[in-house]
């Protein structure tokens, strides 16, 4: 599931990713991401995973849609976890995200919200 973070502010949004991903789930951050690109021509994404199982093959489409739709208007993504994996989606995501996606572990969170809201 995605859950908004309450350090969310402006045009920065913090997501929290737990449980298992279904295509529904996508609606939250979908109508997140809508409003703050009604008031801002771009806008920042922290994903911050904890607890995190996996996205159902029916979230795919969902998921690459939301790339689609999104990825030029993100400015930048800041992945918080502690994975391998997710550090290697950071790098991945980087073209797609104007190459300004990093990732942060867990204990570096505080850092992650601070480089995120930089300009």
């Amino acid at each position: 599931m995605f859950t908004k973070l309450e350090k969310s502010s402006g045009n920065v949004l913090g997501v929290k990713v737990s449980g298992v991903i279904k295509r529904k789930d996508y609606d939250v951050i979908d109508s997140e991401a809508d409003a703050i690109l009604e008031e801002y021509d771009s806008m920042s994404l922290l994903m911050y995973f904890d607890e995190f199982i996996w996205e159902v093959v029916t979230a795919w489409g969902k998921d690459a849609g939301f790339g689609a739709k999104y990825g030029d208007k993100i400015y930048k993504l800041a992945i918080v976890g502690d994975k391998k994996w997710q550090e290697k989606i950071a790098k991945w995501a980087a073209p797609f995200y104007g190459d300004k996606a990093k990732f942060f572990s867990k204990g570096d969170v505080e850092q992650a919200w601070d480089w995120i809201k930089e300009d």
